[in-house]
């Protein structure tokens, strides 16, 4: 713009004396010189960052056919817990029920071993202690009213007084549903739309709130009414995953990705020109120190299993996502690519 307008100025003063003069130093502007290979380049740099303090609520139905996958979420807890132990986190781990009708339930968080109500970084025997107050048996009220008990967990003055000091203002959020049954709190203590509504205007951090479900969506012994915890998910955001499914050591390990506050997905800020994409992560080293680390895109068999490198590439998101890894906190993640905009 700057080149045309120097331009018009130049004719515009010589056109005063009535003639016309080429301006020396101009090339013409088909003829502008390509941009040396090096500033063609975009280097994207990402720090692998969370948020220092995190609450992780777990809403466990415990119902007459909850009893395997009790077991199954406790089994895989050690996954979850990877991105918790000597992380640097300070976190709580709580569990509530779904049954609204037993007084030693209605919200307030279950017991571990000598009465310890969640788990924080000094806690003895994590994995031990958790199993204790997630696998809650089978004898919990029907119908089942998990949205009932998440908001009195966080809200009821009673539940609230004997879970206090569980939930802060400043920490993250993120809560869990693992049930087989749709919700059926319906109003009581809370509508579903309220709810969301609630829920939602806890925090104002970005990444701060997450609500996942490990749920069915199939009718129970309840029958098909109730409300739906996917809805809940869909609009708050976070994992939605069928509980029918037999590998729960991969929703485990995305739970805890989601709840320490890592991330597998990285924003490039241009569009790439296809195949330039490198990806490097720099990791700080205890004691000082980078290591480097360089990854590469992956490949798939015909069964979707991966089968070598890291990393595939979202065209509609512009993002690269890792498949398996995740980078450590406080890591840097390198992108450089040829952006599109920049080839001549």
């Amino acid at each position: 713009m700057g080149r045309i307008r120097s331009v018009i100025v130049g004719v515009a003063l010589v056109g005063c004396s009535g003639e016309f003069q080429v301006i020396p130093g101009l090339p013409p502007l088909d003829q502008a010189p390509p941009a040396p290979p090096e500033q063609m380049r975009q280097v994207d740099r990402i720090l692998q960052t969370t948020q220092p303090e995190v609450d992780v609520l777990f809403m466990v139905d415990n119902s007459c056919s909850m009893g395997p996958e009790q077991s199954e979420l406790a089994k895989n807890f050690p996954l979850f817990m990877e991105y918790f132990l000597n992380s640097g986190l300070a976190y709580h781990i709580g569990v509530v029920s779904s049954d609204m009708n037993d007084p030693a339930h209605q919200g307030k968080l279950q017991p571990g071993p000598g009465g310890i109500l969640w788990l924080e970084p000094h806690t003895l025997n994590q994995v031990q202690a958790f199993s204790k107050m997630a696998v809650l048996g089978n004898g919990g009220a029907s119908p089942e009213k998990g949205l009932g008990g998440i908001y009195s967990a966080l809200e009821s003055f009673d539940a609230r007084s004997w879970n206090q000091g569980f939930y802060r203002d400043d920490a993250a959020l993120h809560t869990m549903v693992i049930a087989d049954e749709f919700d059926y709190t319906n109003g009581d203590p809370i509508s579903i739309a309220d709810f969301v509504s609630w829920y939602d205007g806890l925090k104002d951090v970005l990444g701060g709130l997450t609500f996942s479900t490990v749920v069915s969506d199939q009718p129970g012994a309840s029958g098909p009414g109730g409300q739906d915890y996917g809805l809940v998910t869909s609009q708050i955001g976070g994992v939605n995953w069928d509980i029918g499914e037999s590998s729960w050591f991969r929703v485990l390990d995305r739970l805890g990705v989601q709840a320490a506050g890592l991330s597998r997905e990285y924003f490039l800020s241009r569009v790439p020109m296809e195949g330039t994409i490198e990806v490097e992560v720099h990791s700080p080293l205890v004691g000082g120190g980078v290591r480097v680390e360089r990854h590469t895109l992956a490949v798939f068999d015909g069964d979707g299993t991966l089968v070598k490198g890291h990393y595939t590439y979202d065209e509609v998101r512009n993002s690269i996502v890792y498949v398996e890894y995740v980078p450590d906190s406080l890591a840097e993640v390198v992108l450089t690519y040829t952006a599109l905009s920049a080839v001549p």
